[in-house]
């Protein structure tokens, strides 16, 4: 059992970092699901929201530790206050370009990352009234990495330098929301996922 559990030890942390070299691929990506719901305006039933996202993600290692690719994002979501329902859907896609350096131990790597994602989306209200919107995010973001072996890394990202506008209304003028931010002041917000190097 010892020697079972040596060797399989031995195999977690020899990595070789082979996934950090020019020619090889990477696939990653998030889910994230939320609801949250409250007594209603006046002790009147219940009011809810909810929403799901999906953000793939595939890259190039166009020369070695640096990484090229393009994220996607899907949504959905659901509102009901007040006696009335919204109903929200979006896409989202951009490039990204990761720059991956290793530490000296050879399971752990930090990276740079900078991206840029546009999307569009609309909502529904109960009375079938559909709204178009839009928005815009340019991140310049730092992480780390730990390698689980060959293949599988766990990545904890941070939002670092970044730049969001978002359009609730794309039928209406001067409604555009604009919001910059710098910070690693706390873990929040963070991200935590895992990558698959081939």
């Amino acid at each position: 059992m010892k020697t079972a559990l040596i060797i399989f030890l031995c195999l977690l942390s020899f990595t070789g970092f082979s996934q950090l070299v020019k020619g090889a691929k990477a696939v990653g990506g998030g889910i994230t699901y939320s609801k949250t719901t409250q007594p209603g305006y006046l002790g009147d039933g219940e009011d809810s929201e909810s929403s799901f996202e999906f953000i793939p993600s595939i890259g190039y290692f166009v020369s070695d530790g640096i990484l090229v690719g393009i994220n996607l994002g899907f949504s959905s979501g659901k509102t009901d206050s007040f006696g009335s329902e919204t109903k929200s859907s979006g896409f989202a896609a951009g490039p990204f370009a990761r720059y991956y350096k290793q530490t000296s131990n050879e399971n752990f790597a930090v990276y740079g990352q900078f991206s840029f994602l546009y999307g569009s989306g609309k909502e529904t209200d109960s009375n079938d009234q559909e709204t178009k919107t839009s928005a815009m995010d340019i991140a310049l973001s730092p992480g780390l990495v730990y390698f689980l072996n060959e293949h599988w890394a766990i990545e904890l990202g941070f939002r670092g330098i970044g730049y969001y506008s978002s359009d609730p209304d794309k039928d209406v003028d001067d409604n555009t929301v604009k919001t910059f931010d710098v910070g690693l002041n706390s873990f929040l917000p963070a991200s935590l996922g895992f990558r698959f190097h081939f």
